[in-house]
């Protein structure tokens, strides 16, 4: 790849992914998880299939944008219903393809001719089959909001947590020692101590 004087990346694609990676979330599980479900499943299990089906889902979410970054497709995803494409069964979050291309479709007036429903459906799987690290594709307001989706059921402390919420105890459960593993504290330790500051 190219290289880039005093210009710095992150380990992950924003600062909530880097949260989420650092273990935030798993703070965040466990502070807004009702305990009598602790009853019937196991702290572990909840978080990690959780996590790794919002990962997931996020992902999938990612390669379209992602997509459209690369080919000025237009498309427009802001503001776009969540709970059109996505559902949970118990701890897991599920995404449906199809509904979520043809979403993003139907609110892209914008799009050029060429890009319809085949068109995007076979790019999104050639971008898929990369395999690209999720971490770099994966955004961390979709993956908030699909938390909060997620918290919106009989598990929850917090029946009516916000995005807003979910993003905040991120960032307080977010620790010193988890920053102190990042590649970009090490890199902006080094740039420091070169300049002896």
């Amino acid at each position: 790849g190219n290289s880039y004087e005093n210009i710095h990346f992150t380990d992950c694609h924003d600062l909530e992914m880097m949260l989420i990676e650092g273990g935030s979330f798993d703070k965040f599980i466990s502070e807004f998880l009702k305990t009598s479900i602790l009853r019937i499943h196991t702290l572990e299990d909840i978080r990690n299939n959780l996590k790794e089906s919002i990962i997931d889902v996020t992902y999938k979410i990612g390669i379209l944008k992602w997509l459209n970054f690369k080919n000025n497709l237009l498309l427009m995803f802001k503001g776009m219903k969540y709970d059109n494409f996505i559902t949970f069964v118990d701890f897991s979050a599920n995404i449906d393809i199809d509904n979520y291309i043809q979403h993003i479709l139907d609110r892209s007036p914008r799009k050029p001719p060429h890009c319809d429903f085949n068109f995007l459906k076979k790019e999104y799987q050639l971008l898929y089959n990369k395999q690209a690290d999720y971490k770099y594709v994966c955004n961390g307001h979709d993956f908030t909001y699909i938390t909060m989706m997620a918290f919106h059921s009989e598990f929850s402390r917090d029946k009516n947590i916000t995005q807003e919420k979910v993003e905040s105890h991120l960032r307080i459960a977010y620790s010193a020692t988890a920053f102190q593993r990042t590649n970009i504290y090490n890199e902006l330790s080094g740039l420091i101590d070169s300049h002896n500051i």
